[in-house]
């Protein structure tokens, strides 16, 4: 059994995700809960979980305030011996920061394939360094919003961390991704281009073509002719897609 604390500030959602737990999720033993961060950090150091189902938003501070604090009292992120479920109701940088990091979370309300899911990953999960990777790369996104963002790649069998300003563009292929950077290595990603897309697109990134998104900022020419191409600073060649091409050169015109 894998033991698990809620915190969360609303009674009924804490109550409504433990029993959703104790129908769907047989292995987790929830041995306790909180309403918010002050409790929160008493009930992990009292209880020692596993697993913590944390909320983002409670009336005290933010489930990042509870981490930031623990990580401190443990001499920093990766000392965090414990997995984490995010749940939030929807709010866009919450959820973008949770993508980049490749972090699991459940929206409220919350619907039990999606917490099966989410469950059944972080038992997949065998080595904490894992996970308190990608929580630091959580952690230092929302940290330092000025800076550039760090993204996680899960791979077939592993996960690294890029600067999302390293990446020369990516390339769809089926359900997986095939991701070009400016150290010359490639990564072969689990997940199809779509669900980068939005991510990429804020940052320079552009969808040229059916298959592929480039970053501008390495685009080293364009040629109109033989149906369009794109040539990279990696002298890689992205087709460029006819309907497209106008706005790739407005975009390019204003970095």
């Amino acid at each position: 059994m894998i033991t698990a604390i809620i915190i969360d500030d609303q009674k009924d959602c804490r109550e409504l995700l433990k029993k959703d737990i104790a129908s769907f999720c047989l292995d987790i033993n929830v041995i306790g809960e909180a309403g918010g961060v002050k409790t929160g950090i008493v009930s992990i150091y009292e209880h020692h979980p596993e697993l913590v189902f944390l909320d983002v938003n409670m009336n005290d501070g933010t489930g990042f305030d509870l981490l930031e604090i623990i990580a401190k009292e443990k001499g920093g992120i990766e000392n965090i011996n414990f997995k984490i479920i995010f749940t939030t109701a929807y709010e866009e940088f919450a959820v973008k920061a949770f993508k980049y990091s490749a972090i699991d979370y459940l929206l409220k309300p919350i619907i039990p394939d999606d917490l099966i899911n989410a469950v059944e990953k972080i038992k997949t999960i065998s080595n904490l360094f894992d996970s308190q990777k990608k929580l630091g790369v959580l952690y230092d996104n929302l940290k330092n919003t000025s800076r550039t963002k760090k993204i996680v790649f899960s791979t077939l069998d592993s996960f690294c961390v890029y600067n999302i300003d390293e990446i020369i563009r990516c390339e769809a292929q089926s359900n997986y991704t095939k991701f070009y950077f400016s150290d010359g290595k490639n990564i072969l990603v689990s997940k199809t281009m779509k669900e980068y897309e939005d991510l990429l697109t804020c940052h320079d990134f552009e969808r040229v073509h059916l298959s592929h998104i480039i970053n501008l900022n390495f685009v080293k020419k364009i040629i109109k002719s033989e149906g369009g191409q794109i040539i990279m600073s990696d002298n890689s060649s992205v087709p460029l897609s006819s309907s497209r091409k106008k706005t790739l050169l407005e975009k390019l015109g204003n970095i």
